[in-house]
This record gives structure tokens, sequence and C-alpha cells, in this order.
């Protein structure tokens, strides 16, 4: 029979493992995963204890039980024998007896009854009895407690009431969780926090200063996994002072679904093992397409470079450890990656692991040379630093991510999720023998929202050293599969489930990107693959019919042009999904992979942001169908005051077509300000607007534009040679107050300053050039 215990001082004996001491650098090897928990009791907590009605009568003895309780006549034994009944597993014996004597913590008694119900004693709750140590303890608002007479008080049921036994207001208590050790386990952390998000008189939890060990549990692909539930009012998850360091690259470190008006603070995460990899480029052959490398001490290697089907490296400066800007991606041809003899010793590294690799490249790349930096993204990590996803009005500040696997912060189907002062940086402690410090902060982007009702306000973040993007903001596009305009129903396929429902909009193209008019949802339904369905798109062609999420979507009005033109092949946006009403203010965008910025929702601003030596274009407004499917055109966004130093672009408000590289014929993009900013150092294409209709270009500044020939060459053969602006297929451009200046002689080779703006074909509406 399963024995139930109260969570709460000494857990159990047995700790995770043995941690090093606070502080130090732990060897990188992640030990064995820590085992599944029963994570439906993770799922059914929050629900069941918010839903239960907890009157209080007395302070429980350790001889109760919540067999045969009757609420009419016995009272609610505490929230204990609450939660049993709502999962229906009365009976169990409900010890009390580490319900010791008072102990003050921040001046409050040591809440030893808070973690209830927690399964101890038989064959399948293994992960329970590694779970490390720990004590629960309250404090109140201003962190402390008075020291009132009869301490005890009545804690059991002020807790199960929300009546403040210890005269404090209602809804200001914190719960404290404290390890006993180094080691905190994801499994009971995250039990934690769903108990207590669930009780009314708490408005936030607090983890002890420290740094601690973090395990997970696979089950949520997770460390840290926080299902908010049923409450709405705010709601704190305070780390302030602690250091966590996740032992799983391959899981997510910590996650939040479904809050609302919570905010998390204050943590320093990282992996015990980067999920990634770097490495010093110690040998070119004469053709220049076989390169040896040596990688970092402490850096993945074996298991790591010979798993990857496709590698990307990125160069970086050996001196400044920057990324260098006039060359391009690295990508060794699939399969040829191998693992060879340590090189001898005059070309070996003085401080390195022996572990040597060669691959040969896919095309020669320029401007890297022997004693240069790469650094290999981990393209098979799935684990996100930080993730909020179905939440509204969710606040993430002060977190300090140093890895990643995919992004540092992840915003999925979210509503108006604010990001206010964190920093995601590349680690700076010692790894390995620490001659190498991380080139790299994770394999993908630093800040990536996606199908968001209301995008994100991005406020005084750092974004640096990121594998892709530093901000990325979008929706999805949905691929017509079949339309019924008899029944005003189309049928549509995605990669991925959407929340969609009635009353969002929806726009509809032709795959040329022609807009054929909005409509508005009735109705949506998830359905099966339908019968009879096309096995490839052309417009979306990296969309997998065998693993696509199909909808069946009625609208209230068909639109003229749906009921001629909507067939197979359309693609539409769900214009309520895009990330619209995003802020990005105040931002240092620093030395990532990809764009500063890429950004395609509606109704944005972005403002006094610092955008500097990212590998590609510094603020891009594109959607992008091909090779990805993220939407949409932008409708009123404004680029102000901004600094952008940023050697393949500058500011580029476009749609090119994938594949062949053409500019968009239809005007989608509307109402774009681009006002006040400087552009500096860009070798190619400084501010470029193609595809818009009512663009205001005024008062920016060019400095140091085209000085220097890109080695990389143009990816966009229509942008003329010289252009500092370029304009094409556009309509309603207005120039005005714009300057260019040019320091270095080579500027005036490749930029043309004499004549700096220059419109393509299809510009129509120009005002402001003489």
């Amino acid at each position: 029979m399963q024995r139930w215990a109260i969570a709460s001082v000494l857990l159990c004996n047995a700790c995770l493992c043995a941690a090093p001491a606070a502080g130090a650098r732990p060897p990188q090897s992640a030990p064995a995963p820590a085992p599944d928990p029963a994570a439906a009791l993770l799922d059914s907590l929050a629900a069941a204890a918010a839903s239960a009605s907890l009157p209080a009568v007395r302070t429980p003895r350790e001889e109760d039980t919540c067999a045969g309780f009757d609420e009419s006549t016995q009272g609610a034994l505490l929230m204990n024998c609450q939660i049993q009944t709502a999962l229906g597993v009365q009976g169990m014996p409900w010890t009390t007896h580490l319900l010791a004597r008072p102990t003050l913590h921040l001046g409050g008694p040591t809440f030893t009854s808070f973690l209830q119900a927690l399964p101890l004693g038989s064959a399948d709750d293994a992960p329970y009895r590694s779970i490390a140590n720990a004590t629960i303890q309250i404090a109140g608002p201003d962190g402390l407690l008075p020291p009132v007479g009869g301490l005890l008080g009545d804690v059991a049921n002020h807790v199960a009431s929300g009546v403040d036994a210890l005269g404090l207001p209602e809804k200001h208590l914190t719960a404290v969780y404290t390890p006993a050790g180094t080691n905190l386990s994801g499994v009971d952390f995250s039990l934690f926090f769903a108990r207590t998000i669930a009780k009314r008189s708490f408005s936030g939890i607090r983890l002890t200063k420290g740094t601690y060990y973090v395990s997970g549990f696979s089950a949520r692909q997770q460390h840290l996994y926080f299902n908010c539930g049923p409450r709405f009012a705010p709601f704190l998850v305070d780390f302030s002072g602690s250091t966590l360091v996740f032992l799983n690259n391959t899981l997510g470190q910590m996650s939040f679904s479904n809050c609302t008006a919570v905010t998390v603070q204050r943590a320093t995460m990282y992996y015990l093992t980067p999920p990634f990899t770097q490495a010093t480029l110690i040998d070119i052959s004469p053709d220049q397409l076989t390169w040896t490398i040596q990688v970092h001490d402490g850096y993945p290697a074996d298991d790591f470079l010979l798993r990857l089907r496709q590698q990307v490296y990125i160069a970086f400066d050996p001196v400044t450890r920057l990324i260098k800007a006039n060359t391009s991606d690295i990508y060794p041809l699939i399969g040829s990656v191998q693992k060879v003899p340590p090189p001898p010793s005059g070309r070996r590294l003085a401080q390195a692991s022996p572990a040597a690799f060669q691959f040969t490249l896919q095309y020669i790349v320029p401007n890297v040379f022997v004693g240069d930096l790469l650094a290999e993204r981990g393209n098979d990590q799935s684990g996100m630093a930080l993730a909020v996803s179905s939440s509204k009005n969710m606040t993430v500040r002060n977190m300090r991510v140093h890895m990643s696997g995919v992004f540092c912060f992840f915003d999925s189907e979210n509503t108006n999720t604010t990001f206010d002062s964190n920093v995601a940086q590349p680690f700076p402690g010692k790894i390995g023998d620490g001659s190498q410090p991380a080139l790299l902060t994770s394999n993908a982007d630093g800040l990536h929202s996606a199908n968001s009702r209301i995008g994100p306000q991005v406020l005084n973040n750092v974004l640096d050293g990121n594998g892709d993007d530093g901000i990325a903001v979008h929706g999805t596009y949905l691929l017509v599969v079949a339309f019924d305009p008899s029944q005003k129903a189309v049928t549509v396929a995605l990669g991925n489930p959407m929340q969609m429902q009635p009353y969002d909009t929806l726009a509809a193209y032709l795959p040329s990107t022609q807009p054929l008019g909005e409509a508005i949802v009735e109705s949506v339904t998830r359905i099966e693959a339908p019968a009879g369905a096309p096995a490839a798109s052309t417009t979306l062609p990296r969309l997998d019919f065998a693993k696509a999420t199909f909808y069946y979507v009625t609208v209230q009005e068909v639109p003229p042009q749906w009921a001629n033109l909507l067939t197979f092949d359309c693609f539409i946006a769900p214009r309520n999904k895009v990330g619209s009403g995003y802020v990005i203010s105040g931002n240092t965008v620093t030395n990532n992979r990809g764009r500063g910025m890429i950004l395609k929702g509606s109704s944005g601003l972005v403002l006094n942001n610092q955008i500097t030596i990212n590998r590609f274009t510094g603020i891009m407004v594109q959607p992008e169908t091909y090779p990805f499917v993220e939407a949409d055109f932008a409708h009123q966004v404004t680029i102000r005051g901004n600094s952008v130093t940023a050697p393949f672009g500058g500011i580029q408000v476009i749609y090119v077509r994938g594949g062949d590289y053409t500019p968009g014929i239809w005007p989608n993009h509307q109402g774009i300000l681009i006002t006040n900013n400087t552009i500096s150092d860009a070798a190619y294409a400084p501010l470029l607007i193609t595809s818009a209709q009512g663009v205001t270009i005024s008062d920016n500044r060019i400095v140091n534009a085209l000085c220097y020939k890109s080695v990389v060459g143009s990816a966009l053969s229509f942008v003329p040679r010289g252009a500092l602006i370029f304009v094409e297929n556009s309509v309603g451009v207005a120039f005005s107050g714009n300057t260019f200046e040019a320091a270095a002689p080579g500027c005036f080779v490749y930029g043309d300053y004499a004549a700096p703006v220059k419109l393509g074909v299809n510009v129509t509406e120009v005002t402001g050039l003489s």
C-alpha cells in the first residue's frame, strides 16, 4: 500500500549526488538524468488545490487520516486531505510528526506542513526517494515576521483557510524553499511551485540564495516546469542571488505555462556541459576546402561532433573574440567530419584538448585563416533556457542566461509578456582548463517570440553571442489545403498546433503574395489529415504533410476574392497571432550570428536600441514563406532612434522570395516610419525598402557605409552597387532630412555618396527627392 507523507523538513535521507562546493566549476560531464516523476500528479495539483474549499477547524494530529473524513462534522484536515480527495487517494495516512518546534527564518516559523501528499514508500515512487533535503518556511511582505507570542500560532489552519493568524494582510506571504545542500530536485521544486501558487494567501515563492545543481525530468523535457493553473492574482518567483546549474543540456532549463501576472526574477542560469562546442582552426588544405580543427578543452568533442548530421560553424576573431564580419557561415559536407590524430606539437594548441577533427567544406569560405576560432552550433539540442507559453501579462526580469540549447528566452502563444533588464551572454567563468572562454551563448536566438496575441515588451536587455538572431517576433503562415465557399470553410495546414479562436482575423494571399482580403473566424476545429490532401506545397515547401496539423475553419463572411481565387497553395496569416503590439526599447543586441532583429508583427515600436556587430542585417522587417513559414507583412511599425552597426545591412523593410531572392511585387507592408536612426559601417544595403506602401524615411544618418568590398558578395542581385538607400516595388515613399557621411577614402569607391538614394522598378508617389 502506498504511503503518503507530508513533504517538509528532511524529505528523505538521500541526496541526488555529491555536488561540488558552492561556486566551484564542476566537471564537464553530466551525470545520468534523474528518473521521470509522476508527471500527472504535477499537472493535477494546481487544479485540484485551486478548486478545493478549505475551511479550517483545528490543527491536525499525527494519528489523523483522510479516510472517511466528513467536512460537515470533522472539517478539512488541511489541504492534504482536500488534494487526496480530489485525486481519489483517500485512506492514506497523513503523517504530521514533522510538525516540530518553531524555528526562525526571516522571523517566521518553519512551515513544515506545506508540501502535502507527496508519495513515498512504493515501488513506483523512486524519483521521490532521491529528492534532496529541503526546508519550507514562510515570510511576510517585508521578508520579516513579527516576534509575536505563540509563534506556532495555527499555521496549518492559517494556510488552509487564507485567514492570517499572524496578523499579516492576506495574499502577502512568501513560501521560502531552502535545499539542504547544493542539489536541487527539479521535480520537487516544481511541485512546491504548483502547490504554492494554488493558495490564495501566498503572493510568491523564493529560493534561498545559493548555487544549486538542478536535476530535471524528461516527462516534461524540462528541469523546472511551472504550470500555473487557474490563478489570476500577481505571483512572484524570486531566485534573487541564486545560480542554477542544469545537469542535462538536452532538457529545457525553466518553463512557465498557463500563467497570468506571474513575475520571475534574478537567477543566473547555465548548463553543466555546454550545448555547443568550439575549436581553433589549425590547418587549411591547399585547395582551401579541407580544414582541421582542434577542440578547446572542456567543450563537447567526439560524441557531439560525430553525431551531428548538419554542422554550422561560425568564425570568430581570436583577438577580439567577436564574430568575423566579412565572411560567411561555414558548412561542412554532410558526413565528412572525422576524428584525426592530434596535430604535431608545433601546430598543437598549448592548452587544449587533444581532440582534432577534419572536414571538407561545401564551398571556399573567404576571410577565415589558420588561428581563427570556430564555434559550432549544437543543432540537435532541444533545451530552451527560459520558455513562457500560453500565458498573459508575465514578466521576466533580471535573469542571466549563459547557455541555451535553442533560444535563451522563448515567448510562445502569449499575451503581453515583458522581458525587462535580462542578460544573455556567453558564460564568463572557467570551462575546462580556462584557456578558452565561451564564444556562444545559445545555438539559436537570444529572444524568440512566436504566435503571440499581443507581442512582447522587450526592454533594456542585453542579447550577446547567440547562434542566430538577437530578437525575433513572428506568427505562422497557414497553408490552404482546400476551400469550400458554400460552407464558408477553409481547411488549413501548419507544422505545429496553434491556438485560434472565433473573431480572429485571417488575411489570405495568393502564392505571389497578392492579397485576397481578410475574413473573421466563426469556428475552428482540429481535424485529421483530409482525404486526398496534396503531398507537397510549392508556396511553403518545408511544410511536411505527414507531420502537419490540420484545422477546419469557418468564417463569418467570405471575401469576394476568396470565392474566386482561394485554392490549394494559397496561404493565410492569422493576423491576431503575429506578435503585434510589440515594443523593443533600450536593448543592446550584439555579436549574434544572425540578424540583430527580425520582426514580422504589426503595430510595433523599435526605439533607442544599440545593435552592433551582428553577422547580418541590424533590423529586418520581413515575412518568410521559405525556408521558414513565418508571418506576416508589417503594418504601422516605427523604427526610431536606434544605433545600428551591421556589416551586411543596416535597416531593411522588405519581402524577398526564398529561392530566387527576388523582391515581392505587392506592396503589403503598410505605414512604416524609419526616423532618427544612425547606420554605421554597413558593407551592403545600409537602408533597403521593398514591397511597401506609406513609408517615411526621415532624419537618419548613414555613416561610413560601403567603405570596403564585401567578400561575401550580394545576396540580392536587384540591389544596385553604390546605393546607400534603395527602394523597389513600393508606393508612397517620403524622404526628408537624411544625411550621408564618410571618412575613409574607400567609402567613395564603393558607395555612391553623390547620389546615395536610388529607386528601382515600380516605385511611385515619391516625395522629398530633388
